[in-house]
């Protein structure tokens, strides 16, 4: 079962890649997209097919072991389960026919039990059908889940096997037939359902929709072929709806059941007419008995449901039953029309009407009968009465008393309409109200018929408009009467009626009417079309209606144009009375409704022309129109009236439906050729510009499609030619602006409406500056706004241009924008916007309420509750986002006269971010203060933008570090907020904003209370978009992921003050992430460029991945790589999101190196270059190339440096700003680096001018700008040089100061002006920290100088020292000047302690570094003083150890939240949660549904899920201990290696910056530590001999890897040749050569007698140390003169010390002797005791000193005894790292291992514990089963010879248990999952497999097996100047690997061979041996290590030193 479940989970891992077999093997998920040309997908379904395999494989074991076990059929489903869901559906049918015999006998069916045999199935189709169960006894639930899950994979994988077979057809009708004969006639699962009723709704109605969907989607591949085939689809759908009555109630909506049998239906007969031919009457019978059986069907399950009466009523259920009554009128089968029409009858409600009106009872039918009698004999009466040939008067009377009864009898048929409705028809009525309706309508129609004929008939000159006027009114009633909106004939009869009264009318003769007459009958007759036309309307009749407008809207007209003619025939004024003025003003408002109705029902052309009618209507006159135009401004002039509003909606309509919905010529849209009645030509002039531009306007937000685009061209192009210059300039020069914005926003996009930008704003700046405006003399105060905006927009047309941007010129135009404008801006009175300190939540203050969710629009953003900040409310009450509050009004002065002042001030928002992103960060101020300013006039209408402005210029402030001037800014916002209707996403902003000014100022309490609050509010705001149009949703969306980037970004500052850099990165990452995604989303208004970059082309990306497109949700830089194109200009939301796009890579840059990760630090300056390449702007080319040039000289590449830094200076040239400044200082650094002392001085002084220079301006700006403004509450001004607040860019000033200072050490009054402006800086915790760390190395300084000064102390820098201090004396007595050096040196401490404390998680690492060693030394200095104390030594050698690997401590907070993230993935618009004091909180989890449970589902108690469990508690563990590790005394002072095994010691080798002075030290469990201050510089030299200085022991190794690495790259060529070979073999033997005599002097130079520190550890006696120490002061007694004999009693060697100088080899060299005699003088001189150095005989005592030696080990030789099985850690720190120490010779052949820290040994060891669940005390080794053993051999395919030296041993080791690949490329989830679930792998190939899996993957692994990487320089670490080195080694450590084998630099395969190979045979790694091995590790406690077979393997080369000095171990030793 293990088996199985094992390779069921591997299914279940490669179901959540969304892996499908169906699409070719390709990955739904970004994570595992294949490279080009790869073999991923191959090698998936390669997985696919062997875990299928093995599963099928285990099950059929599991059958014959445990048969009938009904667990294991579980299994088989639930495997099968997974199959399908990759589309495995072959495998899948393989277990489910193994499945069948056993189901088949799990329960007793009819089978069973009968003696007759079940019907036959094909073999195919056998697994389709399961037999029916007996009655009894019932089947329990699993087993019934289990079938009925059995049912569904079988009918799911025989659909899609069978529906996918598309290459024979003729096979596939006969396979598809039976396949429908069979589920409709076998045991299915629609025949099982009455036994699965006991199951529970939820998973029945699950798999019966499961089922459906399978068969309704595979059959719609053959929906369109044969009718034989389509009579089989047809009915494989009918089975599923008939599976879908049998879920549960309410599981299902009715009406789609009944409208998806009507669909399926109807493309079964589509499927059977298409067949080519049309089908004949047979085939329509068999159609129709196929369609009427299948509805049969249909309704008998329908009626067996419980809730039937639900499912039959609704208009989807009708129409399925008219459909049916179709069918069964052509089958002539009267049976089911009466039983369908039953149903309809039942289904529908009871108040249907008859077609035919019918009379009651007969009583009625007579007397209507008797009255049409009467009429029609009437009817010669009433031809006397209409005739005038008559002059009989009694006739004419006759007549006439006919016509009046007649008259009468019409009349009281018409008022029986008025009075039936309110009075209704009570029991007690003889007759009901339908009756009598019917008899008057019966009168009135035989009456009018009779009337109109005849007056028809007899027409005379006199007219006869009463009779007219009778007629007409009989028509309205009968069309009034008869319409019933319910009833199509109904509306067909009232439009018939009224057609007549029209056609009465209009037939009717001129002579006959007059004209006035006829236009009132007309314009009658058009408001009863109308009336009725919107009764339809509103009863939703939209194509009905419209019958009636288009009668209504023309005949109106018609009317009045009548009414006017006659008005001037009778020469009267045409002043229209009410009805004529009303109908004058509603026609437009008809034409709208037509053209409404028109669009509802798809006639857009229809819509197009009545919208244009209802502008052509619209009285312009009437509503004064005309003279507004020439007295507001556009905006204003359409919103003055709600006529006016409306009408320019209708226009925006009409124009946005003819240019995007008909695609019409702009031409034919426009309204140019619109005549305007009753105004003249100039009126129509203005009025026709209005509209035009009122057009334009409405396409406003469409603009960047390229139709839209080349409209609102053409349509300006009109307004233009309305315009005329001279008697509209003004009018004239606002289209110029819209042309000039138009041209400038969507450059190069369609028509240009501008060729000569210049030419074009020159003419319009000219216009609106003429004396005499024309016409538009009433608009001259927008001249002024115009033409700010020209220059405005000017500034953005120069930066467009191609070449590089003109600053100069861009700041220029903006100049004279903002002077335009000033002159426009009145000063406004201070006191409106009082002081009020803004509030923050804390206790004492009144929480304020959170306002819910709330509907966000693009256009009106929310509004919030009045309040302050306070507590965050839990439960918030829904509101609209855009519903404000009546709050106070601000009472201000008279506002400047604007027009489109959104459009402006956005325009001013771009500009300032234009000039922020050029670097001109004075001109954006400005800018900023003028839109401040201009929005505070108009404090309700752009309450939002003075908001807005107000939180960008403080943040401005902030960023340039005038805090104080920002707090002020702060201030006064929120005291306009609580009395302005602010929206809440400006309110969410503003939050952040300062929540980011706070923690700028170190505040993280009340910055997280602000954050706190702004998230509140977020969550409160609801967007909804379906109201929106598509740049509307475009815009909100982006909105909502700038708010979502600025939240994450505030978490990250917030973090990151909270000494959380790992949390502060990730908010980065996740702002990063946001913002490009914003970025996309405004992309999607302008197509990208073909020209794109791709990813990864020429960039040096660390994260890029070619095979992965779009980066994995989870990894570390998701969504971070972006690769930009040159842009089209952009406006307000876009400029800032690429401002906080490109803020944000500049922060992950400074991020990154301060965590010390270079590499990535360098990619994210890169990409912030590339962005800013592609927005033209040098400034931000400039600030990347800064960084990158600061990178570089971290790196220690000054060239490259220097190459960055010339272009960045170059690009700033003419601009002034931080940025320069910055620039000055990073050249200063780089000539202090190549020396240049007074270069430096003077670029530093430069910079600070700078500096100075642009603080003056600020103070200028805020003094004087907008003129004087009177400073209150926080305002820093007064004092901008002292007030900490105010300092401009302080960081800068900082670096600056620091540098300057430290150059200026001790040289007079500039040296204390640096210094005493350094203590104004603003006192920061980085600030802190950089002063602290400053004034501790000038401390440090002056104690060197002080020990220059003194005789006795002079050569203590020199001296080499130990702690604890080599000797021990009773007494020890100070002199003066050593109290007042310790007195310095304690200050000093203080100082570097609190700036590591500040730094030590966050701080870049060179400084942290620096600030340990430091320490370190001081503390070595202060014991060698006298100064002594129990924790120097420890504290020391922690220190030295902190100092090393620090950015790998870093990278494991950051790895492990990969290893223990879920894999649900996150959701990046989630804000990050923080607590009130900035803490983070896990995101809330996604609920995830599951749609089953699996059978083989992971149980708590399985090994693997425990194993699981330990590894997340470890890594989690292990975070907490990196997170909350401290940096003090108290904590660094205890014993690091107490809990480790006594065999095992930890040396320490660092060597300080100045390459002068070398730590190592010594620490064992149960031992103090052993510290030894080597100095490498002057203690080997002499005249005789050179000095090995550390550099050139450096140079001379690389030079050697460098010459060996050459060799071996020509090994290949000079294999044929003999002369050839033999050279290059001399050549390699030179340089072994070259390699051992190096190892051996940087042993003899550095080391020289303190090399014992590193020997192996020994017993040594007490006697013997006493012997030792004996014999030692006899020596000295001998040799030196000690003038004071009693000091020389008093003081003793420390045992520490002799014991490892007991190590020493009497033969060691006489320079090594000295080294312990010069040290032992030494300590006698810092002890105190004066000794006559110049009348020492060194060379006697070296005699002397090496008998002692001798004397000693000839007599405790035997007592001294090594430590068994001893094993040697090494940590080194960045510079020795490359050094090959293992191969030196005192630690040659020594079991030595490497480690970044003590800190990680700890973790290996506690990683041990948890992977092999020890709980033992003390682990000395990983234990490995060496059958757990994957291998790579030779994956390249070049490696030949090595793969021919180890395949058959690989084969013979696939016998026991390994697994591998000979000359194939593994694939990345190969290779990580050996790593993770082997214990061991092995690889032989090139490099450190990093070709084969990326260092990322490895780093986040949550295991990690031991790992040999036999490849060249698979366990280098590259060099990174001041950052620590990194490498592949690094990886495997921060993914836990517990051994490393890996080779400092490359080697030749046959050597390196030969070197495994001895390895593999030192650790017994053969066959038999890892056949017999067992877990018990007591029995291999004789076995040899991993490190120390490598060790002893070295020999084993041909150059024992180029190839076995390579080879080096991380980690711990592993034992077999």
């Amino acid at each position: 079962m293990r088996v199985v479940n094992s390779a069921s989970k591997n299914l279940s891992t490669i179901v959540e890649t969304g892996w499908k077999r169906s699409n070719g093997g390709q990955h739904s998920s970004s994570r595992l997209v294949p490279k080009p040309g790869s073999s991923k997908p191959d090698a998936i379904a390669f997985q696919v097919d062997a875990c299928s395999r093995t599963i099928r494989e285990g099950l059929c074991a599991l059958r014959e072991y445990r048969p009938g076990d009904i667990d294991v059929e579980r299994a088989a489903c639930s495997a099968v389960g997974k199959m399908i869901a990759i589309d495995s559906y072959q495998s899948a049918m393989l277990i489910l026919q193994d499945m069948l015999p056993a189901l088949r006998s799990s329960y007793p069916s009819h089978l069973s039990t009968s003696d007759n045999a079940e019907p036959s199935l094909p073999d195919e189709l056998e697994t389709l059908s399961l037999p029916l169960p007996n009655a009894a006894p019932p089947l329990d639930d699993v087993l019934m889940t289990l079938l009925t899950t059995y049912l569904l994979h079988t009918l799911t994988t025989i659909t899609w096997i069978r529906f996918s077979r598309l290459s024979d057809m003729n096979n596939f009708n006969v396979s598809l037939s039976q396949f429908a004969h069979a589920i409709h006639t076998f045991p299915t699962l629609l025949q099982w359902l009455p036994y699965l009723r006991d199951l529970t709704p939820k998973y029945l109605d699950s798999t019966l929709t499961r089922a459906y969907t399978a068969l309704t989607r595979s059959s719609s591949l053959y929906s369109t072929y044969g009718k034989d085939m389509a009579h089989d689809v047809y009915r494989i759908r009918l089975y599923g709806l008939l599976l879908l009555l049998g879920t549960s109630p309410a599981a299902l909506k009715p009406n789609m059941f009944w409208e998806q049998t009507v669909k399926f239906t109807v493309a079964f007969i589509k499927c059977v007419a298409n067949v080519g031919s049309p089908p004949s009457l047979e085939a329509k019978g068999e159609v129709t008995n196929t369609v009427l059986s299948a509805y049969d069907d249909i309704l008998t399950r329908t009626l067996a449901r419980e809730d039937q009466a639900v499912w039959m009523s609704g208009h989807a259920f009708v129409a399925f039953c008219e459909y049916w009554m179709d069918f069964a009128r052509r089958a002539e089968d009267t049976d089911t029309l009466q039983k369908v029409s039953q149903l309809i009858r039942l289904a529908t409600s009871s108040e249907r009407q008859s077609e035919v009106p019918a009379m009651e009872n007969e009583n009625a039918s007579g007397k209507v009968s008797a009255v049409i009698k009467a009429v029609t004999e009437a009817e010669p009466y009433l031809v006397i009465a209409f005739s005038t040939s008559h002059d009989d008067p009694a006739l004419l009377k006759a007549g006439s008393k006919v016509w009046r009864a007649l008259e009468r009898l019409r009349r009281a048929a018409s008022k029986a309409f008025e009075i039936l409705p309110s009075s209704g028809s009570t029991n007690g009525e003889k007759y009901s109200t339908e009756t009598i309706t019917q008899c008057a309508v019966v009168v009135i129609a035989k009456i009018l018929t009779l009337v109109c004929s005849k007056f028809t008939a007899f027409q005379v000159e006199t007219g006869h408009a009463e009779l007219l006027t009778s007629s007409l009114d009989s028509l309205f009633t009968l069309a009034k009467s008869t319409l019933n909106v319910s009833r199509a004939t109904s509306i067909n009869q009232a439009f018939d009626w009224l057609s007549d009264a029209l056609s009465l009318v209009t037939t009717t003769r001129e002579t006959s009417l007059k004209l006035a007459e006829r236009a009132n009958f007309l314009r009658c007759i058009s408001g009863v079309f109308h009336n009725l036309g919107a009764t339809l309307y509103q009863a939703g009749h939209h194509s009905h209606a419209v019958r009636f407008f288009e009668q209504s809207c023309p005949v109106s007209e018609d009317a009045l144009k009548m009414h006017d003619t006659a008005l001037v025939d009778v020469q009267v004024t045409p002043d229209r009375d009410d009805q004529w003025a009303s109908l004058e003003d509603q026609l437009h408002r008809r034409w709208e409704i037509l053209g409404v109705c028109q669009s509802k029902t798809g006639d857009r052309k229809g819509a197009f022309s009545a919208f244009r009618s209802c502008i052509r209507t619209f009285p312009f006159h009437v509503q004064a129109f005309v003279k507004k135009t020439a007295l507001c401004s556009n905006a204003t002039l359409f919103d003055d009236s709600p006529s006016t509003k409306h009408i320019a909606t209708v226009i925006d309509r009409m124009t946005y439906m003819g240019i995007c919905d008909l695609f019409l010529p702009a031409e034919e849209v426009s309204l140019k050729a619109q005549r305007i009645a009753d105004v003249s030509d100039s009126e129509s002039n203005a009025v026709l510009g209005a509209l035009l531009e009122r057009q334009a306007e409405g396409l406003d937000s469409s603009k960047w499609k390229p139709a839209v685009h080349n409209a609102i061209c053409r349509i300006l192009q009109d307004a233009l030619e309305v315009y005329p210059p001279q008697n509209m300039p003004v009018r004239r020069a606002r289209v110029m602006l819209k042309c000039f914005e138009l041209t400038s926003s969507t450059a190069g996009k369609g028509m240009c409406l501008v060729d000569d930008v210049e030419k074009f704003a020159l003419e319009a700046d000219t216009i609106l500056q003429a004396e005499d405006l024309g016409l538009d003399a009433g608009l001259s105060e927008y001249c002024g706004q115009y033409r700010a905006a020209f220059k405005l927009w000017m500034a953005h047309s120069v930066h467009q241009q191609p070449q590089a941007p003109q600053s100069s010129r861009i700041v220029s135009y903006v100049e004279e924008a903002c002077s335009i404008l000033k002159r426009n801006i009145s000063p406004m009175p201070r006191q409106s916007l009082g002081k009020t300190v803004l509030p923050t939540a804390g206790k004492g203050q009144t929480a304020r309420k959170a306002t819910g969710k709330r509907q966000a629009t693009a256009r009106a953003a929310p509004a919030r509750t009045r309040g302050r900040i306070a507590k965050v409310a839990v439960t918030p009450k829904p509101r609209k986002c855009n519903q404000l509050l009546p709050l106070p009004i601000l009472s201000f002065g008279p506002p400047p006269a604007l027009e489109y002042a959104s459009t402006l001030l956005d325009l001013l928002h771009s500009t300032a971010h234009l000039l922020g992103l050029l670097g001109q960060v004075v001109m954006k101020v400005q800018v900023l203060l003028i839109g401040r300013r201009i929005s505070e006039h108009h404090p309700q209408s752009r309450s939002d933008d003075y908001v807005q402005f107000s939180t960008e210029l403080a943040h401005e402030y902030v960023n340039l570090g005038k805090t104080g001037k920002a707090a002020n800014i702060y201030n006064l916002t929120w005291n306009a907020m609580n009395n302005l209707r602010v929206t809440e996403e400006t309110r969410v902003l503003f939050l952040l904003r300062y929540s980011e000014s706070l923690i700028a100022m170190g505040n993280v309490l009340k910055s997280s209370a602000s954050y706190t609050e702004a998230y509140s509010i977020a969550q409160g705001i609801e967007i909804d978009e379906r109201s929106l149009s598509s740049v509307q949703r475009i815009l909100t969306r982006a909105s909502l992921l700038e708010r979502a980037a600025v939240a994450a970004t505030t978490f990250s500052l917030i973090q990151y003050t909270r000494d959380d850099p790992v949390a502060s990165i990730n908010g980065m990452l996740q702002s990063l992430r946001l913002w490009n995604r914003a970025f996309d989303t405004l992309s999607r208004l302008a197509p990208p460029s073909s020209s794109a970059k791709k990813p990864g082309e020429g960039s040096d990306n660390p994260f890029f991945v070619e095979a992965q497109e779009t980066p994995a949700p989870n990894a570390e830089t998701a969504g971070v790589e972006r690769f930009f194109q040159r842009l089209p200009a952009l406006r307000g939301i876009g400029w800032r999101i690429l401002e906080g796009l490109l803020s944000t890579l500049f922060s992950l840059t400074r991020a990154y190196v301060s965590r010390g990760s270079p590499r990535e630090a360098e990619f994210f300056a890169q990409q912030a270059k590339d962005l800013a390449v592609a927005l033209n702007m040098p400034a931000m080319v400039s600030r990347a190339l800064s960084r990158l040039g600061e990178i570089y000289l971290h790196l220690g590449q000054l060239k490259d440096s220097h190459a960055c830094l010339a272009e960045a200076a170059n690009l700033v040239a003419d601009a002034g700003g931080p940025d320069a400044a910055d620039i000055r200082r990073l050249h200063a650094d780089h000539s202090r680096l190549n020396a240049n002392k007074e270069g430096a001085q003077q670029l530093y002084d430069e910079a600070i001018a700078m500096l100075e220079e642009l603080d003056q301006q600020f103070t200028t700006i805020d003094g004087h700008a907008l003129g004087p403004r009177k400073p209150n509450g926080l305002s820093p001004k007064a004092q901008p040089t002292s007030s900490h607040n105010d300092t401009l860019a302080p960081s800068l000033l900082l670096s600056i100061l620091r540098q300057n200072i430290w150059m200026l050490h001790g040289e007079g009054g500039e040296y204390q002006q640096l210094l005493e402006r350094l203590r104004t800086l603003p006192p920061t915790a980085e600030i802190k920290a950089e002063e602290s760390a400053l004034m501790a190395k000038l401390k440090l300084e002056d104690v060197y100088a002080r020990f220059q000064a003194d005789m006795f102390l002079s050569s203590l820098a020199e001296s080499a020292i130990t702690l604890p201090m080599g000797m021990k004396r009773q007494t020890l007595s100070i002199s003066p000047s050593t109290q007042e050096i310790l007195t310095i040196l304690s200050h000093a401490e203080k100082l570097f302690w609190a700036d590591l404390t500040l730094v030590a998680k966050r701080g870049n690492v060179f400084h942290v570094r620096d600030a340990a060693v430091s320490l370190a030394l001081i503390r070595a200095f202060q014991d060698t003083l006298g100064k002594t104390g129990t924790e120097g030594p420890a504290l020391a050698a922690c220190l030295l150890d902190k100092s090393t690997s620090i950015t790998l401590r870093r990278e494991v907070l950051e790895v492990v939240q990969y290893k223990i993230r879920d894999n649900d993935d996150f959701n990046d618009l989630q804000w990050p949660l923080i607590t009130l004091n900035g803490s983070p909180m896990s995101p809330p989890k996604p609920r995830k549904q599951t749609r089953f449970t699996p059978f083989d589902s992971d149980d708590e108690d399985e090994p693997s899920h425990v194993e699981r469990n330990l590894l997340a508690e470890y890594w989690k563990t292990l975070a907490t201990k990196y997170q909350d590790q401290p940096y003090d005394v108290s904590h660094l002072s205890g014993s690091q290696v107490a809990s480790l095994p006594p065999n095992w010691t930890v040396v320490s080798i660092s060597v300080t910056e100045d390459k002068n002075t070398m730590f190592v030290t010594r620490q064992c469990a149960n031992k103090d530590p052993l510290v030894f201050y080597i100095p490498l510089k002057e203690r080997r030299e002499s005249e005789v001999e050179e000095y090995l200085s550390f550099d050139d022991a450096l140079v001379e190794l690389r030079e050697i890897i460098r010459l060996s690495d050459e060799g071996t790259k020509e090994a290949a060529n000079v294999k044929n040749n003999r002369d050839a070979r033999a050279a290059w073999w001399a050549s390699r033997s030179a340089l072994d050569k070259r390699l051992k005599q190096l190892l051996e002097n940087i042993e003899f130079c550095w080391l020289g007698a303190f090399k014992t520190i590193l020997s192996p550890p020994r017993h040594v006696p007490d006697e013997a140390l006493q012997d030792l120490r004996f014999r030692f002061e006899r020596v000295f007694d001998r040799s030196i003169v000690i003038r004071d004999k009693r000091q020389r009693t008093s003081v003793r060697l420390d045992d520490a010390l002799l014991e490892c100088f007991a190590c020493l080899s009497p033969k060691a060299r006489d320079e090594e002797l000295e080294d312990v005699i010069y040290f032992i003088l030494d300590l006698y001189q810092f002890h105190g005791i004066p000794i006559a150095t110049a009348e020492v005989d060194v060379d006697q005592v070296v005699i002397d000193f090496r008998s002692a030696l001798e004397d000693h080990m000839a007599k405790y030789r035997s007592q001294i005894v090594p430590q068994e099985d001893s094993h040697l850690f090494l940590v080194l720190d960045k510079n020795v790292q490359g050094i090959p120490w293992e191969s030196i010779p005192v630690l040659r052949g020594q079991s030595v291992s490497r480690i970044p820290s003590v800190d990680f040994l700890l973790d290996r060891l506690q990683y041990t514990k948890n992977v092999q669940m020890n709980s033992g005390a003390v682990i000395d080794r990983f234990s490995l089963n060496p059958r757990e053993t994957f291998f790579v051999l030779n994956p390249s395919g070049d490696l030949k010879n090595t793969e021919g030296r180890f395949a058959n041993w690989l084969q013979d080791m696939k016998k026991v248990g390994w697994t591998g690949s000979i000359g194939k490329v593994p694939s990345e989830l190969q290779f990580s999952d050996a790593l993770m679930n082997k214990d061991l792998v092995i690889y032989f190939g090139h490099g450190g497999a990093e070709q084969y899996i990326r260092s990322r993957k490895v780093r986040h692994l949550p295991k990690c097996a031991a790992t040999m990487l036999w490849g060249c320089s698979s366990g280098a670490l590259k060099e990174m100047g001041d950052f620590d080195r990194t490498g592949t080694p690094y990886n495997y450590m921060l993914a836990g690997c517990p051994t490393l084998v890996a080779n400092l630099w490359d080697v030749t395969d046959r050597d390196i061979d030969k070197f495994s190979q001895s390895v593999f045979d030192k650790i017994h790694l053969t066959a038999d041996v890892v056949k017999a091995w067992q877990p018990d590790t007591e029995c291999h406690r004789d076995r040899t290590s991993i490190v120390a077979a490598v060790a002893r393997s070295r020999d084993a080369c041909k150059l024992k030193y180029l190839t076995g000095a390579a080879p080096i171990i991380y980690g711990i030793p592993f034992y077999l």
